[in-house]
């Protein structure tokens, strides 16, 4: 009989339920496990809390029904806690007491201390990229032929944390191509979202992909704990792999793209090569990315825009010059604005990120930052508090002790020279004198709102979540 794996992802929705607009974007790397699962002879079975239910019960649910002889878990960093008493209360279920639990992901490679304890059940946790050790793992808990605690990557818990052979590996991937491409089907129409402006002009049906891993720069907020890929080292995937994906998403009927890397742009040789083989293969799918606006020149953004980019996603951050060179960003404002204006040249859309309650941002810095996002011709802006997040450079604190609050909800922890109920309604003004502003309306209605119309039914979520933001 084929071994029954469930794979399990957790997120912030097993908490109370947040406002801030946001996307729903799903595990590629569990899809990728998935398929090289099934190839071993596994039968698998997928659930996600933030599309298919958040509360224990749904999971509970769908164990009954699945009957897995092996649970898997990616969590998020916000439900560290969460997982681990979802996992407690599911091992004292008697139809899962001797279940095998293995946690995998960013944020137990990261804080695995929060995952494997003495109050934890969890079994494992493999550390690092997992997808094709996962299978390793499978076999050996199953067929019992090999001791699964020789696997390099491989921790538990007995009275200690431990690892395999007494080494703390984290599993790092050379070779990005060697990967299948996920199990699309678990996450095409199955109530992910993205909300971001895309010119398609026609009902949309997303897909996802992640040609590139890792980010090799030191931005001081940012947590490879949180963050959508595994290191500092740039590994990407051939120009033909990836196109290929595209096309089967097409065929599946797919016609707008989100790439998940962190940093698509930083090998600019690359993306040209991708976007000539795109190109040349007519894929007739647009996509969207997110860049730095430091890795952006014009003739990238020329063949980005010739093979179907619509949307750029950039970390603009700041408009104070001195709040760039503190939090290690490495750019300017007169790069972000030279890296927008080349965006607009060439008719590619705009997202900017934005982070306020800096350390030691003034009033003044932020009135600046504020003041940069209206002059740009952007098409949506985010604006986060500074978040202390457990593996960035930021984090000073105790790894065991931190509690995750939503940066786009509330002041976790003041850094700036701001008191926290002005910065918290700085928030709200940024949001409400971008968005209601004159400059962003006339744009909106020209370039964006009949995407929006056709797919009304979907933008609810966002319509909903951004009026709460605004009052």
């Amino acid at each position: 009989m084929a071994p029954r794996v469930a794979l399990l992802h957790t997120t912030f929705h097993l908490k109370d339920k947040t406002t801030h607009p946001k996307h729903l974007l799903p595990p590629i790397d569990l899809g990728i496990a998935a398929r090289i699962l099934e190839k071993e002879g596994c039968e698998t079975f997928f659930f996600d809390t933030a599309v298919h239910g958040k509360t224990p019960q749904t999971v509970f649910s769908f164990l009954s029904h699945t009957k897995p002889d092996i649970l898997v878990i990616k969590p998020n960093l916000a439900v560290s806690q969460e997982t681990v008493s979802l996992v407690n209360a599911i091992k004292q279920n008697a139809l899962f007491a001797h279940m095998p639990v293995v946690v995998v992901g960013n944020a137990p490679t990261y804080l695995v201390t929060r995952f494997l304890h003495a109050s934890s059940c969890i079994d494992y946790v493999v550390l690092g990229e997992f997808e094709n050790a996962l299978a390793r793992v499978v076999d050996c808990l199953v067929t019992k032929k090999k001791c699964v605690r020789d696997i390099p990557g491989l921790c538990w818990f007995a009275s200690k944390l431990t690892y395999a052979r007494g080494v703390r590996t984290i599993l790092e991937l050379d070779d990005f191509d060697s990967l299948p491409s996920p199990k699309h089907e678990l996450f095409i129409n199955q109530g992910y979202s993205f909300y971001y402006p895309t010119s398609l002009n026609a009902r949309m049906r997303v897909g996802f992909v992640m040609t590139s891993r890792g980010c090799p720069y030191s931005c001081s907020f940012c947590s490879e704990a949180e963050r959508a890929s595994h290191g500092k080292k740039y590994r990407y995937r051939s120009a033909q792999h990836i196109a290929d994906e595209f096309e089967c998403l097409h065929s599946k009927g797919v016609n707008f793209v989100y790439i998940l890397d962190d940093l698509f742009t930083l090998n600019s040789n690359r993306v040209i090569e991708l976007c000539a083989v795109l190109a040349k293969r007519k894929t007739r799918i647009k996509w969207a990315v997110q860049s730095r606006v430091d890795t952006l020149n014009e003739p990238l953004i020329s063949a980005m825009r010739s093979a179907g980019c619509t949307t750029v996603c950039m970390g603009l951050e700041s408009g104070s010059d001195r709040i760039l060179k503190n939090v290690q960003k490495g750019t300017s404002v007169e790069k972000i604005r030279k890296a927008v204006f080349l965006c607009n040249k060439y008719h590619i859309n705009i997202v900017g990120y934005f982070i306020i309650g800096n350390e030691s941002e003034t009033l003044e810095e932020i009135e600046k930052t504020i003041t940069l996002a209206n002059s740009l011709d952007l098409d949506m802006i985010q604006v986060a508090h500074l978040t202390e997040y457990p593996a960035a450079s930021l984090f000073k604190g105790d790894i065991n002790a931190w509690s995750f609050t939503n940066r786009n909800e509330e002041v976790q922890q003041n850094f700036s020279r701001v008191d926290t109920k002005t910065l918290e309604a700085l928030q709200s003004r940024f949001y409400r004198s971008f968005y209601f502003s004159p400059r962003f309306l006339f744009r909106f209605i020209t370039r964006h709102a009949l995407t929006f119309v056709l797919n009304l039914d979907k933008n609810i979520p966002l319509i909903r979540d951004t009026l709460r933001v605004f009052t």
